[in-house]
């Protein structure tokens, strides 16, 4: 059994834990011990949103993933025998009904 260990508040001052900070801020504990024990971060740099050129990359180069997982994924599912039917069956469906 692991014991967590106390740090001060950002904000109240008042003693708490990793994981009890991480549930209040909605931070990963992961990125919490990160920030508190490599990178020195203490105070209010501690819950600080993600700022910098690396995290708009990073989001970018997520998005653009998630964009080509999704098509990857509606490609499979179309080429799928229910895919190949709801197509078949919504053909009209995307014409309108004008």
């Amino acid at each position: 059994m692991s014991t967590a260990i106390i740090i001060t508040h950002p904000i109240t001052k008042e003693p708490t834990s990793l994981p009890a900070l991480s549930r209040e801020y909605g931070i990963a504990p992961d990125t919490l011990r990160y920030r508190y024990y490599d990178m020195g971060k203490r105070g209010p740099d501690l819950i600080a949103p993600p700022t910098g050129e690396h995290h708009r990359r990073t989001r970018a180069i997520n998005r653009a993933d998630r964009a080509r997982r999704f098509q990857r994924e509606l490609n499979e599912w179309l080429a799928s025998p229910a895919g190949r039917l709801s197509t078949h069956l919504f053909r009209d469906f995307r014409r309108g009904a004008a």
